[in-house]
Order: C-alpha cells, then structure tokens, then sequence
C-alpha cells in the first residue's frame, strides 16, 4: 500500500519497496552495499531518501517526514537542493517510468564546521559554494548550558568516567 520506488530492474521494469519496512512500522533498515570509492552507495541511499519524499507513499506524513544525511567526503552533498547538470534523457525517462518528478531535493538545510580564523562572524568552512550554508558550532556557553558534555563520553555514569573529574 504503501510503494516506494526503488529503481528499476535489469530489465527496465520499475521495482518497489515496502514504506513499512523502512519508515519503523514494521522494521527499519537498508544495506546499500558496493565498491568504495565510486559513489554509487551514496547516489543510490540518496534516491531513496529522494524517492520516499517525492513519491506518494509518504502521504500525509510527508510534510513532518525529515531526514539527516552527514556528509563526511568532500562537498558533493552541499549541491542537493540545485538540479542535476548531468542528468541524461535517460535517466529522466526513469525517473518517468518509477512516477517520480525529476528536480533537486526541496527543503534543504545545509551546515558546515566554521572556517578556522574565521573568528566572531563564524563562516562555514566550505570552498564551492558561498550562499545558503550555515556555521555549524556551540559555544562554550551553549555547550555547557545545554549539557551535552555528557555525549562526548561512553558510559558516563560508569564510576571509572573521567567525565566527573572534567566537570
């Protein structure tokens, strides 16, 4: 009932996933699974994010439906909300036959670690793109307000935590 595409098969016919095996109603995960380096565990997890917020099967769910997605690699993901230059005719004819739009993700935010001297005005450390990404930091003040010390130790009500001595 609830179909998300999930590509097309080898002979060009559209394969779908069941929403309740990826959303927690019935279980949750995927393995996406391949050779490292080519991108292609990353391109494929992205279109299934893409696929899930542009298909129907999210329903009335889809407008308080978020998702995460840290980039550790370089900055290809900071590029999500603009369309793909490189998208062939092919592939739009896909995205056709798996009934999905054909665009950039809507909705995105886009944060990045502060660029190192750049003091008060805290610049998003990032080299491609200048507009639309945010300063990712806390200050000491937020940080021990908000109490997150805590996260940066495992086991921290283990009496062996050095976490009390830090505090």
């Amino acid at each position: 009932e609830r179909r998300v595409p999930g590509g097309l098969s080898r002979d060009g016919e559209p394969v779908f996933l069941d929403l309740d095996f990826l959303d927690g109603t019935r279980g949750a995960h995927v393995n996406v699974s391949g050779i490292s380096g080519v991108a292609t565990k990353t391109t494929y997890a992205l279109f299934l994010l893409y696929a899930m917020f542009h298909s129907p099967a999210l329903g009335p769910y889809r407008a308080n439906t978020k998702a995460l997605v840290f980039n550790v690699k370089g900055e290809d993901l900071m590029w999500l909300d603009t369309p793909n230059s490189s998208l062939t005719e092919q592939g739009r004819e896909d995205y056709g036959r798996l009934g999905l739009p054909v665009g950039p993700f809507e909705s995105v935010g886009l944060w990045a670690p502060v660029r190192p001297g750049s003091g008060e005005r805290a610049i998003p450390h990032v080299e491609g793109r200048s507009e639309g990404v945010q300063a990712y930091y806390w200050t000491v003040k937020e940080f021990v307000r908000e109490r997150y010390l805590r996260f940066m130790f495992a086991e921290a009500e283990d009496e062996r935590s050095q976490i009390g001595d830090l505090v």
